[in-house]
């Protein structure tokens, strides 16, 4: 799987399961891979991707098949348009409810294992009340055998 089929992948995946997670009287979450805009993205639940970094490690063993890449990605989690206590906490529901599809889905379509390094909240964002944010940052395991056996199959 190359790294844009990675990427789509990923978003395919976050479409088709996190909604499942959330209660129902929460608003469709636009997911998108675009840079983290505000002013472009005014939905009421906007989940932003950041494929920020690929790392890859070599196995110590010569028979271990374990080489892998090391996948760093943010989500960051926007809820707007509600009245303050409502958004707060909405954001965090909506933070909780990704933890457990992470929880529960730990490949999250694309990886053998996905670790949840940190979830941050912030509240007035851009200095409005009606603005909150979390940023979840993500660390994805993929095994490089399964990636060159999938981009082969792409060709």
């Amino acid at each position: 799987m190359t790294f844009k089929c990675q990427q789509k992948a990923l978003i395919n995946f976050l479409s088709g399961n996190y909604k499942k997670y959330l209660s129902d009287s929460f608003p469709e979450p636009e997911i998108t891979d675009e840079f983290l805009d505000f002013d472009r993205f005014k939905n009421d639940f906007t989940l932003f991707v950041d494929f920020a970094r690929i790392d890859f490690r070599q196995s110590a063993y010569q028979d271990d098949c374990g080489d892998s890449e090391h996948l760093s990605l943010t989500v960051f989690l926007v809820r707007r348009n509600s009245e303050s206590k409502t958004l707060r906490d909405d954001v965090l529901d909506a933070a909780w409810a990704f933890y457990k599809m992470v929880k529960e889905n730990p490949g999250l379509g694309i990886a053998q294992n996905t670790v949840i390094d940190g979830i941050d909240f912030y509240n007035y964002v851009e200095g409005t009340k009606y603005l909150v944010c979390s940023e979840i940052n993500l660390s994805l395991d993929v095994e490089i055998q399964t990636i060159q056996v999938e981009a082969e199959n792409e060709t």
